[in-house]
């Protein structure tokens, strides 16, 4: 590189906030110490922010050349067992990061081994506040091996020991392992205010049966699981109330097949403070009313996104209608999102009654052998969201029957105008 052409790497190095390391893309030797003896000490990429890093397999690991006092989120994915360098060098690495990137407050590895050498240097990290450790294999170096410690152990305690710490995103099934009585959470899971867990539902379970804190500050609660056993689905609809009372977003995401109703929600009406909520029951056979999700949204006022997904059986009776979306605009005056499955047969005549409700988006899901009568459900929804966007609603995703629905609405609103123009 000529000294024309460090300069324009400096002024250009200066603006960059995000990079993405890619496997295989390494600078050459040559070009990097020529960097190092034009900038000494300076970082390469001085005001970065943001740094992903796809290792795959190579061990060459140059991310660490980024590392800057400005660093405020980093990403490792792609990890491979196929070099046993790679370990030590990336063990260099997270240590670099609590030496260097003291602004640090988001990690996340996935995709490979995970060693506990790996976390150590984090407990350092006073300013990581969320951590995500996603499809990883627990893999202990070999003096752990020979110690015969139980490296899911050891992780867990490397996890709870992060003080700084208020977001953690983990796979569980590594942590099947674990006696329930060993995943005792200490004082620093105190001040967790987001958890996500994703695998096994009765190892989830026995997490959140451990976090044990009548006073929990958690805020936001994720979990993805299969459910082999119906009898931990309904436990864990009463749990969730109880260890977190002040919830304010609750993603509850499972794939079984058996029946479900909300009656078995009947615990959450304790959380009342729920601003969020997302059920994704796949695969599930249900069988809900009016009279049953009413109780829910009277419940919970504070709600300003709701969605509902599940799977229903045509030979079901029991299904909400359009008089249950009444409910919304009587109970839940800060909805702004809402998708559920109802069914549309029937237009109560006292829906088309006007409401000033602030609802900006919906997606509703089709019963199954529904025929929808477009200009009915068009003036029901017009008279119950008056400020919905229904400019939006012709994406690919949208059923050719709502976007009839969604087109009849346009046109009830272009006559209104017209109407006022006379």
């Amino acid at each position: 590189m000529i000294e024309v052409e460090l300069g324009h790497y400096q002024r250009y190095a200066e603006h960059v906030r995000e990079n993405k390391v890619a496997s295989g893309h390494r600078i050459h030797p040559t070009v990097f110490h020529q960097l190092s003896r034009h900038r000494g000490s300076a970082p390469l990429l001085p005001n970065l922010r943001i740094l992903a890093c796809e290792c795959g397999d190579d061990p060459a690991l140059q991310p660490v050349l980024f590392i800057t006092p400005t660093l405020l989120r980093v990403t490792i994915k792609g990890l491979s067992t196929a070099h046993a360098a790679q370990d030590d060098r990336l063990a260099t690495f997270v240590d670099a990061l609590a030496i260097h990137a003291l602004s640090l407050e988001y990690c996340a590895i996935g995709g490979g081994p995970m060693h506990p050498k790996l976390l150590t240097p984090m407990r350092r990290m006073q300013r990581l506040r969320s951590l995500k450790l996603t499809q990883c294999t627990f893999l202990p170096p070999p003096r752990l091996m020979a110690a015969n410690e139980p490296v899911a152990l050891r992780i867990w305690q490397l996890l709870a020991d992060i003080e700084s710490l208020s977001s953690l995103d983990i796979d569980v099934d590594n942590f099947r392992s674990i006696p329930a009585a060993a995943l005792n959470c200490p004082k620093a899971c105190a001040k967790l205010k987001s958890f996500r867990l994703v695998g096994n539902l009765e190892t989830s379970m026995n997490i959140i049966m451990m976090y044990a804190l009548p006073a929990s500050e958690l805020s936001s609660l994720a979990l993805y699981f299969q459910v082999s056993q119906v009898e931990k689905h309904r436990q864990l609809f009463s749990v969730i109330p109880s260890r977190f009372p002040h919830l304010r977003k609750l993603e509850l995401a499972a794939y079984p097949a058996h029946s479900w109703s909300t009656g078995e929600c009947s615990g959450f009406s304790d959380t009342r403070g729920l601003e969020e909520v997302d059920f994704t029951l796949a695969d599930i056979i249900t069988g809900l009313d009016d009279q049953e999700l009413d109780e829910l949204t009277h419940h919970w006022r504070k709600l300003t996104s709701f969605s509902l997904y599940y799977r229903t059986s045509s030979q079901h009776k029991r299904v909400p209608t359009l008089r249950w979306l009444a409910a919304f605009v009587r109970n839940c005056p800060n909805l702004i999102h809402l998708q559920l499955p109802i069914c549309t047969r029937i237009v109560p005549w006292d829906l088309l009654e006007a409401s000033k409700h602030r609802l900006k988006t919906i997606k509703l899901l089709e019963c199954p052998a529904e025929v929808i009568n477009t200009s009915q459900v068009a003036r029901a929804l017009e008279s119950l969201f008056p400020e919905l966007d229904v400019h939006r609603r012709g994406e690919s995703w949208t059923p050719k029957q709502w976007r009839e629905v969604f087109q009849t609405m346009q046109k009830l609103r272009a006559a209104q105008i017209a109407i006022r123009k006379l």
